[in-house]
């Protein structure tokens, strides 16, 4: 999407948030916060490169573009997310909160046999995804969708919410969930027809593309190359 984007003329900046793109393990030391400070690095090169910058994101990265237009102001035009998550619908997913619940209850008793830290998981893309899913990084992602959501009302400009209906792992309502909280009056709330997660890569991803660049041009003033 960030190559589809930039032959339009729009400057793009892929913010690798802490702990993804490395290793599993990772995880298990990074918390939301540092998710969000990760993002807040890539808008601060944007912002001293850049007249306009609209926050977005895909899963959980839309949660965190979507917290940090409600945050921030700097130059803010707007804002998008596709396929994040308010509530989950992948099984595995919610087995990890609830695992993480029973871990709790045996530290708070000092056991520690019996504590499960991760889950296997079969990945929709095993070249770059993660093939286990750790207890600790799912309390942050709950983490991350508690505050996004407590924090959407406070969005003061344009907003796209992109889901795909048959999304496997997101519960598609989260998207109306999005959009009713985003109490600015330009907002867009779009669907897919995908049967997948990550709908920003394979077969139809083009057409997400197509919804985020129409998205652009309606909102930033004047040549694309912002």
């Amino acid at each position: 999407m960030a190559t589809y984007l930039n032959s339009f003329g729009y400057t793009v900046y892929g913010v690798r948030l802490r702990g993804h793109g490395t290793a599993p393990i990772n995880l298990t030391t990074t918390s939301w916060r540092d998710w969000y400070y990760s993002f807040l690095r890539g808008y601060a090169v944007l912002k001293n490169s850049c007249d306009h910058i609209v926050f977005g994101g895909f899963s959980t990265g839309g949660l965190v573009a979507l917290h940090a237009a409600a945050t921030r102001s700097a130059k803010i035009k707007g804002v998008f997310s596709i396929n994040s998550p308010i509530s989950l619908k992948d099984i595995k997913a919610r087995k990890s909160i609830a695992v993480g619940i029973w871990n709790d209850l045996l530290r708070k008793i000092n056991v520690k046999n019996g504590r499960i830290d991760f889950i296997e998981i079969d990945p929709e893309n095993p070249d770059i995804n993660y093939n286990v899913l750790y207890v600790k990084a799912l309390a942050e992602l709950k983490k991350t969708m508690t505050n996004c959501r407590s924090s959407l009302n406070k969005i003061l400009v344009p907003s796209l919410v992109v889901q795909a209906k048959s999304d496997p792992t997101v519960n598609y309502r989260s998207a109306r969930k999005i959009y009713t909280r985003i109490k600015f009056d330009d907002k867009t709330l779009r669907y897919t027809d995908q049967s997948r997660h990550v709908v920003i890569l394979g077969d139809g991803c083009e057409r997400v593309f197509v919804m985020v660049r129409e998205f652009l041009e309606r909102i930033l003033p004047g040549s694309p190359n912002q």
